[in-house]
C-alpha cells in the first residue's frame, strides 16, 4: 500500500534513519512512485515536453534533485560530494571536494529538521572583507592579484610604465595555486578555522571570487573609466602604486556584497521540507471531519510556505490579495483574502461530505471529484506561498485512499495549466460561490473538469521507467532566469 509505505518512510526519517542498502540503485515500485511525486514537487531545472529548458526557481537539474532525494531518504547521513558541489557552486565554478554531513532530527513541533554541517564559517563575510587583518590581505594577496589584472588588460598595462619600472617594491603577479596557498596561510594565521574550512574558503576565494570573469571585468572597466574607488584620505596620484591601491580598494568593496555560500544549503533544506510534505500527505488519511480536514491542510502548507509571514494572518491564511503572473492590475480568478477563511470552511465541509459517501464511488467518479477539489483549492489560493504544492499534496492524500498517487511531472506542466485554465470562464459567479455555496462551484466545474480528471488519472499510472524525460542531460548554465509559470 502507498499509504503504509509513506508512513514507514516518514517514521524512519523521524527516528533519524532511512532505507538501508543501495538505495540509489534499487527501490520497490511503490517507493519509486513516492520518489517520483517528491522529485517533481521540488524546485529544479527541467526540459519541458517541447525540449526547452525551464527553470522552476532553481538552476539545479531535476536529475541531481532526484539523487539528493534518494540520499536523504536513505540511511546514509551524507550528501555526496557531486550533489553537494552542484548545490553549492556559483556559475559552475566551485565544487566541494568532500561530501556534506547531515543529521535528521525533529523540532519541538514534531516537524522534520535537517541539520547540515556547514562547509563555510558563519563569519564568512568578515573573513572575505579582511576585517581580521585587512592590511595583510591587501598587501600579500589583493595587490598581486590586481597586478595580474593590469598585465591582462592591454590598456592598463600601458599606464604608468615608468612608475612601475622604478618601483622596486611592486607586487608581482601570482598564479592561481600561489594565491590559494598564500590565502590559506593568511587564514591559518588570522582565524581559528580548521583545515577543511580553510581549504573550502581559500578555494572559493581564489576560484569563485578572484577568478570570476565578471568581477575581473568590473574591476578593470572601473579603473579604465575612472569610476573605481579611491583610498580615503590619500591625495590623487598618477602612479602605478596608486592604481594598484585604488583597484585593491575596489576589490574589497565588491567582496563586501558577496553572500555566504552556506546560504545555498537552503535548497537542500527545501528538498527535505518537500519530502516531509509529500510523505505526510500520502500517509495521512483524511476523515469526514471538516475541522480536522482544515487543520491538516494548514499543516501540509507549513512545510513549504517560505514567504514573508507579514502577509499571513493568525489563522494561517493569506492577508493580502494575489494574482497569477506579473500583471497585478488584472484579477484572474483568485479569491479576495477576506473571503478565504469562509471559503476554506465550506471547502473542508464539502470534502468531509465527499469522504463520507465516497466508498460507493467507482475510481473514475472518485478521481473526478478529487480533480474538483484540486481545482477549487487553487482558485481559493488560501496561502501566501506553496498553494500549488499543497493542492497536489491534498490530491495525493485523497488518492492514497484508493492506493493511488499522482506524479505531476514538471515537463508536462503546460498540459496541466491548459487543463486548469479551460475549466471556468465566469470567475465572478464562481468566486462568489466559493464563500457562499460551493455547490454552485461544483455545478460549474462539471462541464469541463473531465480533462483535469483524465490528466490526474494518467499521472497515477506513471511508472518509474517513464520518468526518463525529466532530462538527465539538463545543464545548469542558464544565463537568464526564466519566469515561473502559473499554479506553481
Amino acid at each position: 500500500m502507498i499509504r503504509a509505505k509513506a508512513r514507514n518512510l516518514l517514521e524512519l526519517l523521524r527516528t533519524g534513519k532511512g532505507i538501508s542498502g543501495k538505495f540509489s540503485n534499487y527501490y520497490d515500485k511503490e517507493t519509486g512512485k513516492i520518489i517520483n511525486v517528491i522529485v517533481n514537487e521540488c524546485k529544479s531545472l527541467v526540459k519541458n515536453s517541447e525540449g526547452e529548458l525551464r527553470q522552476y526557481e532553481s538552476t539545479t537539474s531535476i536529475g541531481h534533485i532526484r539523487e539528493i532525494v534518494n540520499q536523504l531518504l536513505s540511511d546514509r547521513n551524507t550528501i555526496g560530494s557531486v550533489q553537494a558541489g552542484v548545490i553549492m557552486r556559483d556559475n559552475g565554478i566551485l565544487g566541494l571536494s568532500k561530501e556534506l554531513k547531515v543529521i535528521k532530527t525533529v523540532d519541538k513541533y514534531g516537524k522534520l529538521k535537517l541539520d547540515i554541517e556547514k562547509p563555510f564559517p558563519d563569519n564568512f563575510r568578515d573573513i572575505i572583507m579582511g576585517i581580521y587583518n585587512e592590511r595583510e590581505l591587501t598587501e600579500k594577496i589583493i595587490k598581486p592579484y590586481v597586478a595580474g589584472l593590469c598585465e591582462e588588460s592591454e590598456e592598463l598595462s600601458k599606464r604608468h610604465i615608468w612608475s612601475k619600472r622604478l618601483n622596486p617594491f611592486r607586487p608581482r603577479k601570482l598564479s592561481t595555486d600561489e594565491l590559494q596557498k598564500r590565502y590559506s596561510k593568511y587564514l591559518e594565521k588570522n582565524t581559528d578555522l580548521d583545515e577543511e574550512k580553510r581549504e573550502n574558503m581559500s578555494r572559493y576565494f581564489v576560484v569563485n571570487i578572484l577568478g570570476s570573469d565578471k568581477i575581473k571585468s568590473e574591476i578593470i572597466t572601473d579603473e579604465i573609466n575612472g569610476t573605481g574607488l579611491t583610498v580615503k584620505g590619500e591625495k590623487k596620484r598618477n602612479s602605478y602604486t596608486s592604481m594598484l591601491q585604488n583597484m585593491a580598494a575596489n576589490v574589497l568593496d565588491i567582496m563586501g556584497a558577496i553572500e555566504n555560500p552556506n546560504d545555498r544549503l537552503a535548497e537542500i533544506e527545501n528538498i527535505y521540507a518537500n519530502i516531509e510534505e509529500q510523505l505526510e500527505a500520502l500517509s495521512t488519511e483524511l476523515v469526514p471531519d471538516s475541522n480536522q480536514i482544515e487543520e491538516t491542510i494548514i499543516n501540509f502548507n507549513r512545510a513549504v510556505n517560505n514567504k514573508d509571514k507579514e502577509y499571513t494572518g493568525e489563522d494561517g491564511y493569506r492577508s493580502a490579495n494575489v494574482t497569477f503572473g506579473r500583471n497585478n492590475t488584472k484579477s484572474v480568478g483568485l479569491l479576495e483574502h477576506e473571503f478565504v477563511p469562509q471559503a476554506m470552511k465550506l471547502y473542508s465541509k464539502d470534502m468531509a461530505d465527499f469522504l463520507e459517501h465516497s466508498s460507493k464511488m467507482s475510481d473514475e467518479e472518485y478521481i473526478k471529484q478529487v480533480a474538483k477539489f484540486h481545482f477549487r483549492f487553487v482558485r481559493i489560493h488560501p496561502f501566501i506561498d506553496g498553494n500549488g504544492r499543497t493542492a497536489r499534496a491534498i490530491t495525493n492524500s485523497l488518492l492514497s485512499n484508493r492506493d493511488l498517487c499522482a506524479t505531476f511531472e514538471k515537463y508536462t506542466k503546460s498540459e496541466y495549466i491548459k487543463d486548469m485554465n479551460s475549466i471556468i470562464t465566469d470567475y465572478d459567479t464562481y468566486n462568489k460561490g466559493l464563500y457562499t455555496d460551493q455547490s454552485i462551484c461544483s455545478k460549474m466545474e462539471d462541464e469541463n473538469i473531465q480533462k483535469l480528471a483524465d490528466y490526474i488519472t494518467k499521472k497515477c499510472q506513471i511508472d518509474k521507467n517513464e520518468i526518463e524525460q525529466e532530462g538527465s542531460a539538463v545543464t545548469t548554465d542558464l544565463s537568464k532566469k526564466q519566469s515561473t509559470e502559473e499554479y506553481r
